[in-house]
């Protein structure tokens, strides 16, 4: 998400408990959102949602480190570009999440890339610290939709989270979807 700004071309992957899918969306200023595929899969409390997305337009989603879908977003005007990931939730009031990544994902190998495994990146924030902590330092945009309850992230109202480091066009992130309800709306990585 280029400067955070949701305005930008960028990268939703989410997970749709409601529809047991996983959504790929992609936005242009020009056009808008449009989805780029989505695949039926069902998370439990606990797996880890992940995506890579790369400059050569690959996108690939991860549950609990394994691939279940690769996409060519070539198409997309925003496969070139770096920026932030983060978050962006809507109507997933009181899921929580814990454990989110995110980092440059580059992978290298002549003639053909080497198998690259997934997370690359490290760990960026556990949420481990007491209830009401605030969100600020590393993270910036709408910090008030979410609270560090139980050391996890609670979602209080919809809103983006993004995590302050400028990645390059090859990045991922990830985030382990603690608990949430059947009904709850979208949990989506943001990128690039």
């Amino acid at each position: 998400v280029v400067g955070a700004s949701f305005g930008n071309s960028h990268l939703l992957v989410g997970y749709l408990p409601s529809q047991n899918r996983i959504q790929v969306l992609t936005f242009t200023p020009a056009t808008g959102y449009a989805e780029n595929g989505s695949f039926p899969v069902t998370m439990q409390p606990g797996d880890v949602h992940g995506a890579r997305a790369a400059s050569n337009g690959t996108i690939t989603v991860y549950r609990n480190g394994q691939t279940v879908l690769n996409l060519n977003g070539s198409a997309w005007g925003g496969t070139s570009g770096g920026g932030y990931s983060g978050l962006y939730v809507s109507g997933a009031t009181s899921a929580t999440v814990d454990d989110f990544g995110s980092g440059n994902s580059a992978c290298g190998g002549t003639p053909t890339p080497a198998p690259c495994p997934f997370p690359k990146a490290a760990l960026s924030d556990d949420f481990n610290r007491p209830d009401g902590s605030a969100l600020f330092g590393p993270w910036f945009g709408g910090v008030g939709s979410f609270a560090v309850t139980s050391n996890q992230l609670r979602i209080v109202s919809d809103g983006t989270l993004a995590w302050n480091a400028n990645l390059g066009p090859d990045q991922e992130a990830f985030v382990k979807i603690a608990a949430y309800s059947p009904a709850n709306g979208a949990i989506r990585l943001a990128l690039k």
